[in-house]
């Protein structure tokens, strides 16, 4: 990974992130539906290693639309980090919000804290409180990236093993790290040439 935990990278990218989830969406607004992706995290073992995973660890979304993101966290375990860090935050929304179980929140205390979704080139960090015993936490965003190509992103939190937690898990790609690519639209890439008759 060629980014620094923490670091933000200044992308000249336009991200327009609108959360919706349940009745909040038409309260503020924002778009009720649209295209959508759906990840979990998982905090049992994968291929042999421990977790914990999110799955997809890859994706793919398209350029120019609102693209709504449900990251649902079965993950109880707690990965906190000091109450000043940025990555508590949430950076690259639409008035810095999402939703949280239909809760519209800032930024998720750094004691509750169990990942991110931390994407630095497009700066975008989403965190994700731990779930309760046996439970879920759903945490939804709308996503508009307007810029071509694949962008790497990972979790922020110390969740892996070893020393501070940042080995195992941490250090695996498809586990808590992984690529974002972002592509045409398919409507885009196959629409007719016109032709100019004179």
């Amino acid at each position: 990974m060629t980014v620094g935990k923490g670091a933000w990278a200044k992308g000249l990218v336009t991200i327009a992130v609108v959360a919706a989830w349940g009745g909040a969406a038409g309260a503020e607004g924002f778009p009720a539906s649209g295209p959508g992706i759906t990840l979990s995290i998982h905090a049992g073992p994968l291929q042999g290693h421990p977790g914990p995973y999110f799955f997809p660890g890859n994706w793919v979304m398209p350029a120019g639309q609102s693209v709504r993101i449900t990251i649902v966290n079965r993950d109880d375990g707690v990965s906190p980090l000091p109450a000043q860090s940025q990555d508590i935050r949430v950076v690259g929304t639409v008035h810095d919000v999402e939703w949280v179980n239909d809760k519209k929140v800032v930024g998720v205390s750094a004691d509750h804290l169990s990942h991110t979704l931390t994407v630095p080139d497009l700066h975008l960090n989403l965190p994700i409180p731990a779930a309760p015993p046996h439970g879920a936490v759903i945490v939804t965003a709308w996503v508009r990236v307007n810029r071509l190509g694949q962008f790497a992103w990972y979790c922020a939190a110390p969740c892996g093993s070893g020393a501070g937690g940042w080995g195992g898990a941490m250090a695996r790609p498809g586990y808590m790290q992984g690529q974002m690519t972002v592509v045409r639209p398919l409507a885009l890439t196959h629409q007719p040439r016109r032709t100019v008759m004179s």
